[in-house]
C-alpha cells in the first residue's frame, strides 16, 4: 500500500515537472532522492520476493532476498523500458554488513524524458526514458563490479547515444556521462555499462556553440 502511494505521488509531481517551463533541475534532484530515501524505508516491509507497480508514468520493479548467508551470482530486473543485469554481491556490499536481507530495484520515470540540462551549451536530446537503481548496499559510488543496463529507444535511431547519469555533485542536477560507456548500440536498443548506481538515461548531444564539439563532462 505504501509502494502504491509512493508510485502515484510520483505521477502527480512527474506531471508537475512536465507542465513547468523552466524544468527545474533542483525539483528534479528533489524528487529523485525522496524517491530512494521512500524506498529504502518501504523495501524492508515488502512480503513477496518480487513486486511490481506500473502507472502511466512510472514502472517499479523490486526483488527482495531474506537469507540466512548472502546470496550470490547474478540478478536480472525488466520493465517495459529498461533491463539491469547485476549480482547479488554488488547489492549486498561488503558481507559484514549483511544483516540477513537485501534488496534491488529498477524504476523508470517515463515524463522525465524532457528534462534537459539547460546550462549545457549543448542541445540534449533524450533517447531513453530515466531509470533509477536503487540496492540495499548504500556505498554505490565506486562499485568493484560494472552493471549494466539495456535500454529500449524511445524512437529507432542510427544515432549512437551517450550513456549518461543525473548527477548533483557540482549544482541542482546535469546529466553526466562519467562512469558509463556504451558496450553495445543499434537503432533500437544500446547497452550502458556503469561503475556506480544513480539515474541513467541515454542522450543525443549536439553542441550548440560554433566550433565546439566536446562533451562538457
Amino acid at each position: 500500500m505504501l509502494l502504491t502511494l509512493l508510485v502515484n505521488t510520483t505521477d502527480v509531481l512527474q506531471l508537475d515537472l512536465q507542465s513547468n517551463g523552466h524544468r527545474s533541475s533542483s525539483e528534479v534532484t528533489k524528487l529523485l532522492k525522496t524517491i530512494e530515501i521512500s524506498i529504502r524505508l518501504i523495501a524492508p516491509l515488502l512480503t513477496e520476493n518480487m513486486t511490481r507497480i506500473e502507472t502511466n508514468h512510472t514502472e517499479v520493479e523490486i526483488m527482495v532476498r531474506r537469507d540466512k548467508t548472502p546470496p550470490e551470482g547474478p540478478v536480472s530486473l525488466t520493465n517495459e523500458n529498461t533491463q539491469l543485469d547485476t549480482t547479488w554481491e554488488t547489492v549486498i556490499g561488503d558481507d559484514l554488513n549483511y544483516q540477513g536481507f537485501a534488496f534491488v530495484v529498477l524504476l523508470s520515470n517515463k515524463n522525465l524524458d524532457s528534462l534537459k540540462d539547460n546550462t549545457s551549451h549543448q542541445s540534449q536530446q533524450l533517447m531513453s526514458s530515466a531509470s533509477t537503481v536503487f540496492v540495499s548496499n548504500s556505498n554505490t559510488t565506486n562499485l568493484p563490479d560494472l552493471i549494466n543496463l539495456t535500454f529500449n529507444h524511445l524512437q529507432s535511431s542510427d544515432v549512437d547515444p551517450t550513456c549518461v547519469y543525473w548527477s548533483d555533485e557540482n549544482g541542482p542536477g546535469v546529466w553526466s556521462g562519467r562512469g558509463c560507456t556504451s558496450v553495445m548500440s543499434n537503432s533500437t536498443h544500446t547497452v550502458c555499462s556503469c561503475n556506480h548506481l544513480s539515474t541513467f538515461a541515454l542522450v543525443n548531444i549536439i553542441s550548440t556553440e560554433k566550433g565546439s564539439g566536446s562533451c562538457r563532462w
